[in-house]
């Protein structure tokens, strides 16, 4: 019987600059959709259409008032924040993956909580994501890109063809 990998470390860098040792704890995005109930005619019962993803959204904690993640408070570009996590899953049986987590976006909420004396000082961040990659050991399993319309899952290209209908060919 094999065990499952869990993620034993793991690592965040904004803008290139690392954060080991600092960050608490992520929480990911969840990948959601939107759909819409839609029944017809003959049909007996109704189906749910799917109109598309929801918003993507994630938040950390770091464990002090971290000066360069305060400073990308408020930047105009909806991917003006970019974010890499790498971590390491390990089995029980000494079985190791590499995964990545890349977001772009901007911070929605900067809590820098209460200060008090001989207490922890954490900083909250809550970020709006436009772009979300989820590579595991160098094979990209999710890309989404809000900004361009791209969404890639298990290396299928789920909105090319709408994209050329609309004369985006790319």
């Amino acid at each position: 019987m094999s065990l499952p990998k869990k993620i034993k470390a793991f690592n965040l860098f904004a803008d290139g600059q690392g954060l080991a040792g600092t960050i608490k704890k992520i929480t990911l995005p969840k990948l959601g959709r939107k759909f819409e109930e839609y029944r017809a005619d003959v049909m007996d019962g109704p189906i749910e259409i799917d109109l598309g993803g929801d918003k993507l959204e994630a938040s950390f904690t770091v464990e002090e008032h971290n000066d360069i993640l305060l400073a990308k408070y408020g930047l105009c570009n909806h991917a003006g924040v970019r974010l890499r996590m790498m971590a390491s899953a390990e089995s029980d049986d000494c079985e190791f993956d590499e995964i990545q987590i890349v977001m772009h976006g901007r911070w929605r909420e900067v809590d820098m909580g209460d200060i008090e004396s001989g207490n922890d000082n954490s900083m909250d961040v809550q970020m709006a994501i436009s772009h979300y990659e989820y590579i595991k050991n160098g094979v990209e399993i999710v890309y989404i890109d809000r900004a361009t319309g791209v969404e890639r899952v298990g290396g299928v290209d789920r909105t090319a063809e709408r994209r050329r209908n609309l004369g985006l060919n790319y």
